[in-house]
């Protein structure tokens, strides 16, 4: 007879060959009923443990210890959003025992699932997730922990994956930075938009949409300008962008997908001979500390990111904590606009 494999335990208990590798390495990670599934598919099958530890192996699988470690997986390290996210939910673990763990896919989805597979492999208790939005087989990473039990916090939402879920209502926010520069009188406003990767980037594209709509402005697909998230992004995007245009019909308003972005592009305007706020207006998003020290502190949009981190954790731990009794939840937080000297009124017509 053939050797029973991990791939036949997965198969008579109904779950995945990672769920079952899980179980076999004592990870407190997976759900007792899921567990119990495991062990009982191995049992059947005569999984073949060494026999003179079998009985005892069982007995430590079904019992298996916690690490109190809990993991955090960002897209970029270099951005100071993550940065400040990082920052709270150290400072919520360190308060209530937990070790944390940081890892960065850099934007790359296979990065991702490998990150999310070591830390499962490794005993870490739970993931904080700012996920990569890629098509849905790119996503069965996520489903395969939530159908195993295992605790998961996602910072955005992923199209069909269900789970415990806390984000800023980016989309409001978009909208306010937009209303920001109607009011002040500027018609001709573009939005310099953020990566693909991300969701933030269509909801920001929505608010912007709304706020021109509400106040009866026509919405058009080249008011959306495709940046990035960097500093070189919006310099050198913003530079090409801006040299195109003479005075009479060039944007005097931008809004950006980040502060990164607004500070690249405010270099460009300069290097191009333009000045902020008198010939254009710029709208950062996040309020890094960075922008209130500037030599023009900037107009941004600020995003409780270290909120957002530590209220993060507390789900997760609780999460972690309760077991498979926790129903998962959906928490929005709020972001406000700073008003600072980068936007002012349009330049007067020629």
């Amino acid at each position: 007879m053939d050797q029973v494999t991990i791939g036949d335990v997965a198969a008579r208990a109904g779950v995945s060959k990672a769920t079952v590798s899980a179980v076999i390495h004592g990870h407190a990670t997976v759900r007792h009923e899921v567990r119990e599934r495991v062990l009982e598919a191995m049992e059947a099958l005569n999984f073949p443990f060494d026999q003179t530890a079998r009985e005892l192996r069982l007995r430590h699988l079904r019992n298996p210890r916690r690490m109190n470690a809990i993991g955090l997986v960002i897209r970029k390290m270099d951005n100071p959003f993550f940065a400040e996210v990082m920052q709270g939910v150290q400072s919520y673990a360190t308060d209530h025992g937990y070790t944390l763990l940081v890892s960065s896919s850099e934007g790359h989805p296979h990065a991702e699932q490998k990150i999310v597979s070591t830390y499962r492999t490794h005993d870490v208790d739970g993931l904080i997730l700012a996920p990569i939005v890629a098509d849905a087989e790119e996503h069965r990473h996520l489903q395969e922990l939530i159908e195993d039990g295992y605790p998961v916090v996602l910072l955005e939402a992923v199209p069909g994956v269900t789970t415990n879920l806390i984000r800023i209502n980016q989309e409001e926010a978009s909208a306010a930075a937009t209303r920001h520069l109607i009011e002040l009188g500027h018609e001709r406003i573009v939005h310099f938009a953020g990566p693909v990767y991300t969701t933030h980037s269509q909801q920001r594209i929505r608010g912007f949409r709304r706020a021109l709509e509400e106040a009866g402005r026509p919405f058009s697909d080249d008011l959306i300008v495709p940046i990035g998230a960097h500093l070189r992004d919006g310099y050198e995007r913003g530079r090409r962008y801006f040299r195109r245009y003479p005075p009479a019909t060039r944007p005097t308003g931008v809004t950006c997908f980040n502060d990164l972005i607004a500070v690249g592009l405010h270099r460009a305007l300069l290097e191009l001979g333009l000045r902020v706020p008198d010939d254009v207006s710029i709208v950062g998003y996040d309020d890094i500390d960075l922008m209130a020290y500037l030599p023009v502190p900037f107009t941004t949009v600020h995003s409780p990111n270290r909120q957002l981190g530590y209220r993060a954790a507390e789900l997760l731990i609780r999460r972690i904590e309760a077991g498979s009794r926790f129903e998962p939840q959906h928490l929005v937080l709020e972001a406000t606009l700073i008003e600072r000297a980068s936007t002012g009124p349009p330049p007067p017509r020629s």
